[in-house]
């Protein structure tokens, strides 16, 4: 990411990153709500998504080893 120092003005390649983050977020609230989750049900399901994720990228640095 880049962002312009002393000003007020960020790069085509933030803002390419934030409009992936807030497309992503928009998809996985909809994945929720579609499955007809509780916003407090969603809430307390996001650490058993970063957990399999983090287990993801160790086996993903574990195969790239080999």
């Amino acid at each position: 990411m880049k962002e312009t120092i002393g000003g007020d003005t960020t790069s085509i390649e933030t803002e390419a990153v934030s409009n992936k983050e807030e497309k992503t977020m928009k998809q996985i609230i909809n994945v929720f709500s579609e499955n007809d989750w509780t916003y407090e049900e969603s809430i307390h399901f996001l650490p058993e998504i970063e957990k399999l994720l983090k287990l993801i990228c160790f086996k993903q640095r574990i195969l790239k080893k080999d």
